[in-house]
């Protein structure tokens, strides 16, 4: 170990640890001896930041940068504070100095072209790296230069980038840059270009040595990628199918933001405008893109492709799916999305041959499902009679696999007036005697593998759910969220699956929460699933300055490790999971358990505060994955909404509607002061807020919701809306005469104390209260109507608990809201205070009636009658199929869990009336 290693090695002992004040005090004991130590400087740098001394630690950082350091040590430890402190630009023009001073130092150029790629620099690293292949002669180098630009490139600039003889390599080797290529080449109109590529690449002939035979060509790269046989056919069309893009990309499906939408508008103008800006200062013209030369019709180009499919469905046979299926997508184009006729019959029977070649398999349904849900009545009847014809023999795992192939075919293409109680209680017990049949084929695997017959389980799952939703009686295990988790758990779901499937028991999470009697199951099962934010996250937290940007680096490790093909996923990937839509649906539904449980000290009110607020104008990717459980419902059926509470997901309209309700009411109870924000976070994170397209002020906008978003809320959280609406319509004036002077919105304090004088009040101000009386008093009236609905035998248990949840949180907003009126000697006879602890008191009451009716609904649906009586439905809608202990088991676990949650929130109920009388 050197003397200089020896110096700094407790300073990062320190570190390590977390012991700043000791690294802070070896870093000052070595610079008395050696001011000019600059690895020291770096490390008193760094430990300033980490200790949250960030005007300290920027100032010296400042200092060593004006020096222009050039060893790694330095410049590495450096960057790690200025990275700290979200100085990312510093970093890169650290770097980019240090190598400007070393031009043949090629670890410093690498370090600058990373520093680039981290904040997605493109056009600097592009000339780094561009500087760096001249210098040191390394293909790495090119192949850096060449996705730098395609990743910063306009489309014809790209295009010819691409068709370089350095692009082309990167093509042969690389799917997705090739995917890259082919994107642009479809948004010029290159259509023939690629449909002849295509055609080369299925006939195997695509980059072949003219030595080879024409054998040895035939078995040699033959490309069976389902794109190449779209990008063939989009030629053929020259446009791109909708309906193809959908079934091979389902993310097109989901739903977007409206502001990710508009922000797209504003990135497309002020790109545009960047453009024209350098064209016209470099003097050069805008690139204008060839158009092809259209030389056949629609008629004789599908002619000739559809001869071509025909010939690889002959020479492929049942080793390959895709040239058939795509001789089968051809047939739909030419039917939907063209003037052309078809033969008759001809889609059926391509269909058909479709089953009787690849109908063991199980991508067949897959595969076969979006042409089969879009068939007319005529073709439908033909298509019915093919299934027949497939026996029901389960004695072999093929056989096996054909049969529920067709099972699932035969429910998806029911209609609406073909699915009765009747007709679901035949195909249950038919599927479940085929079930029964078909077990003994699964007899040697382990229980933890799947088993061939369990298609058919998954089946009668669906057929069961079908019967609830005909019949309106209670099946399914509801109001017992324990079990769910349980389910859930046994997903074992890792990092970014919570993202994409935490959804499936987390929307509407607080309906289900204990948090007010100290039961933190559900609020730690949001904890859990946001830690995969906070491992990626780049947003700096009030108090905590430190960060961590994982994908940054790990598309720098990407470039490293000539790992070309992951840079542009991962940073895609940054962007989808930093600005993901569960994350802050997530966050609520903690919020509103913690509001439950916690105080609502004025700590927790300003930092909930603050992050709502960029919340609210953050451009969310909905990364949720709906089509993770199987799907075999009848046409104009979803399985997916049949099951999902309230009848509809959480999505963007939900999300900001309950942002308006707490970012209004935090802010009534928040002294927080506006002008902090710009010292309190980060200055990098405020540059990517977006700018609205609504130009109103944050109080407009959160006063007032759209009926987009409405929709997207039940009945009674849109009661809930208009509840807290009304609440802090009337409270705004009276908190605007009570806040601190500073942080008033109006300056006149004159014109507010006139406004709020109990004595004279304006009319408006007297009809907001009598308003705010009415529209609780109501509310209150329509829980006690709701809770009355929902014991009727045709609701659900969940829906008494959100009635109940609902009440209780109206309650807890309340009490935030009117903290700063409690009643003190100074305000004892104020008609506003005194207003106020009516209200409480009539609330209170209120809620206890709502208890008490919960208490007996809980007793009602979670008796030893009601048990013993979903034990006999199961046996009489599967006779003969379970044993009595068994259902008996499952009819115990699902009423002990609805028990334990409806005791709870009555309990609950109690606690939160007794902490907030």
């Amino acid at each position: 170990m050197s003397l200089q290693e020896r110096q700094v090695k407790p300073i990062y002992d320190a570190l390590e640890t977390g012991s700043f004040k000791a690294a802070l005090q070896a870093c000052n004991k070595l610079l008395r001896k050696q001011p000019a130590f600059e690895l020291v400087k770096a490390l008193k740098a760094l430990t300033l930041a980490r200790a949250g001394k960030a005007e300290e630690s920027s100032s010296l950082c400042d200092e060593i940068i004006a020096r222009k350091p050039t060893e790694d040590v330095i410049l590495a430890t450096l960057s790690h504070s200025l990275r700290t402190l979200g100085r990312h630009d510093d970093v890169t023009a650290m770097y980019d100095e240090a190598f400007k001073k070393q031009p043949g130092n090629e670890e410093l150029g690498a370090q600058a072209f990373m520093a680039n790629a981290k904040i997605s620099n493109w056009k600097v690293a592009q000339q780094i790296s561009t500087k760096m292949y001249k210098t040191f002669k390394e293909d790495r180098y090119l192949y850096w230069s060449v996705m730098s630009a395609v990743l910063q490139a306009s489309l014809a600039e790209a295009h010819k980038l691409l068709l370089s003889p350095a692009g082309r390599s990167l093509c042969d080797t690389s799917l997705v840059i090739d995917e890259v290529r082919s994107q642009v080449a479809v948004k010029r109109g290159f259509w023939k270009v690629e449909g002849d590529l295509a055609r080369q690449r299925l006939d195997g002939v695509f980059n072949v040595s003219q030595s080879q035979s024409n054998e040895e060509q035939s078995t040699t790269r033959r490309d069976r990628n389902w794109l190449t046989f779209l990008a063939l056919l989009d030629a053929t069309f020259r446009k791109q199918s909708e309906f193809s893009l959908k079934a091979t990309m389902p993310e097109i499906n989901r739903i977007r933001d409206p502001k990710e939408i508009f922000r797209e508008k504003q990135l497309e103008e002020e790109d545009k405008a960047e453009r024209e800006r350098l064209r016209t200062k470099t003097g050069e013209k805008e690139a204008s893109d060839e158009q092809e030369v259209v030389e056949n019709t629609l008629e004789e180009r599908i002619h000739a492709v559809r001869t071509f499919l025909e010939r690889l469905v002959e020479l492929d046979g049942a080793e390959e799916r895709g040239s058939l299926l795509s001789l089968l997508e051809l047939e739909r184009r030419i039917r939907d999305e063209s003037d052309l006729t078809l033969e008759d019959g001809s889609y059926v029977r391509l269909l058909g041959l479709f089953l009787r070649t690849f109908g063991d398999k199980p991508s067949c349904y897959e595969d076969l499902r979006p042409y089969i849900v879009t068939l007319g009545d005529p073709d439908l009847k033909q298509w019915r009679i093919l299934l027949e014809e497939i026996p029901n023999d389960v004695s072999n795992e093929t056989s096996l696999r054909r049969l529920c192939n067709a099972e699932k075919f035969r429910r998806v293409t029911l209609r609406s007036d073909e699915v009765t109680m009747l007709s679901e209680s035949e195909t249950l017990r038919g599927l479940l005697r085929l079930y029964q049949d078909a077990l003994p084929l699964g007899k040697i695997l382990p229980k933890t593998d799947l088993q061939p017959a369990d298609d058919l389980a998954v089946l009668v799952g669906e057929v069961l759910v079908s019967m609830w939703t005909l019949s309106g009686t209670v099946f399914l295990i509801v109001g017992a969220p324990l079990l769910a988790l349980d389910h859930y758990h046994t997903l074992n779901p890792k990092q970014m699956q919570t993202d994409t499937l935490s959804h499936l028991i987390l929307s509407r999470a607080a309906t289900f929460s204990l948090a007010a009697i100290g039961d933190l199951t559900m609020s730690n099962e949001c904890l859990e699933a946001s830690q995969i934010y906070a491992a990626n996250s780049t947003e700096v937290r009030i108090y905590i300055s430190i960060k961590e940007d994982r994908t940054a680096e790990m598309i720098a490790r990407a470039f490293q490790h000539e790992k070309y093909s992951q840079v542009q996923d991962f940073i895609l990937f940054e962007d989808r999971l930093d600005n993901s839509l569960q994350r802050d649906l997530t966050k609520i539904e903690h919020v509103r358990m913690r509001l439950a449980h916690e105080p609502a000290v004025p700590e927790i009110i300003d930092v909930e505060l603050l992050e709502f607020r960029f919340i609210f104008d953050r451009i969310h990717h909905d990364n949720r994955d709906f089509t993770v459980l199987p799907d075999h419902q009848p046409k104009n059926q979803s399985f997916d909404l049949q099951t999902v509470l309230g009848s509809v997901h959480p999505a963007f309209g939900w999300l900001e509607v309950w942002l308006k309700i707490y970012v209004r009411a935090l802010t009534q109870a928040s002294d927080y002061d506006e002008s902090a924000k710009n010292r309190t976070i980060d200055p990098l994170y405020l540059k990517l807020v977006p700018r609205m397209e609504d130009p109103r002020p944050l109080k407009e906008r959160v006063a007032t919701a759209s009926e987009e978003e409405l929709t997207e809320l039940t009945p009674d959280e849109q009661l809930f809306w208009e509840y807290t609406t009304a609440l802090a319509e009337w409270l705004e004036p009276h908190h605007e005469a009570i806040r601190p002077r500073e942080n008033r919105a109006v300056a006149d304090t004159t014109a507010l104390e006139a406004a709020v004088r109990w004595q004279d009040p304006p009319t408006i101000l007297t009809g907001y209260y009598e308003n705010v009386d009415m529209t609780y008093q109501t509310a209150f009236a329509d829980v006690m109507r709701r809770l009355d609905q929902v014991s009727s035998e045709i609701c659900m248990a969940w829906e008494a608990l959100h009635v109940a949840q609902l009440a209780q949180e109206a309650f807890v907003l309340f009490s935030i809201q009117t903290a700063r009126f409690k009643t003190s000697t100074k305000r004892k006879n104020d008609p506003l205070t005194q207003a106020i602890k009516l209200m409480r008191l009539n609330i209170v009451a209120s809620l206890a009636a709502v208890s008490n009716r919960l208490q007996k609904y809980c007793e009602a649906q979670n008796s030893l009658d009601n048990r013993k009586n979903l034990v006999a439905i199961a046996e009489k809608i599967t006779p003969g199929v379970m044993d009595y202990d068994f259902s008996y088991d499952i009819a115990k676990k699902m009423t002990d869990a609805r028990r334990r949650i409806f005791e709870g929130v009555v309990k609950g109920i109690a606690k939160i009336s007794t902490t907030h009388a």
